[in-house]
């Protein structure tokens, strides 16, 4: 949030008090993407630290108790999952037009670890993939991109927005992605090792064919954050002219 400074002074007889009134900056023209970007770019690394005065919480680490994911040729659960590294994003583009009742945020991850216990059984590049353990997983350059709807308040004269459903439309690594799984193929170290190796080798299988249903729920923990914010921060102190 920029503030502009005005200076005034009061004259006593034998005093002078010199003050500063501080005034909200210009709100920006809500189609106007660039103004919206870069307020965004703001606006993010406060929404992202969390405030407990305000009551909103943190957003570096995401944490979700339990995804399941049912897909052609492979079945997961995962549980006690924590992702960090989102303090390190960039937003590269945003969107809130009002009007339209439509968001869009493209984020750019340069690191984003998660830790989590496993449970799979499937086939990935005609190979099994069994077991049950703990695992981590180190996304490197990960492109985030979401688009959604949103619904306005107004409260006091002031308009709030929350966001009220979402879709992820981009997920890219442009790096690359370091797995480990424990306890593959129920605790044969040997085979563990071997089966980390090619999971490893094959990472853009994996990733494409298990991403979504997983990073769909964890990005759901973060758009509860981003409401948090939005609940208690009007757009006219977010979305201001830089």
């Amino acid at each position: 949030m920029r503030l502009k400074k005005n200076n005034y002074c009061i004259i006593y007889p034998t005093l002078i008090i010199c003050c500063k009134i501080f005034d909200l900056g210009e709100l920006c023209d809500l189609e106007n993407q660039q103004c919206i970007t870069l307020a965004m770019q703001k606006a993010y690394p406060v929404i992202v630290a969390g405030n407990a005065d305000l009551g909103f919480e943190p957003s570096d680490t995401l944490k979700k108790d339990e995804i399941v994911a049912y897909l052609p040729t492979l079945n997961y659960t995962l549980s006690d999952l924590t992702m960090q590294g989102y303090s390190n994003c960039m937003v590269r583009e945003a969107r809130f037009r009002i009007a339209e009742s439509a968001w869009h945020i493209f984020l750019d991850c340069p690191l984003l670890e998660v830790n989590m216990n496993y449970k799979l059984d499937g086939y990935i590049a005609s190979e099994r993939l069994l077991g049950e353990g703990k695992s981590k997983i180190i996304f490197k350059s990960y492109e985030i991109s979401v688009n959604g709807g949103l619904e306005k308040e107004i409260r006091d004269d002031k308009i709030y927005i929350q966001l009220n459903h979402y879709a992820v439309t981009r997920l890219e690594v442009t790096d690359n992605i370091n797995f480990s799984f424990d306890n593959l193929l129920y605790n044969d170290e040997e085979k563990t090792k071997k089966m980390n190796k090619f999971i490893n080798d094959h990472w853009q299988e994996l990733n494409s064919l298990a991403q979504q249903p997983a990073m769909q729920a964890i990005i759901g923990v973060m758009i509860d954050r981003f409401n948090q914010y939005f609940k208690r921060v009007p757009i006219d102190e977010i979305f201001i002219k830089m």
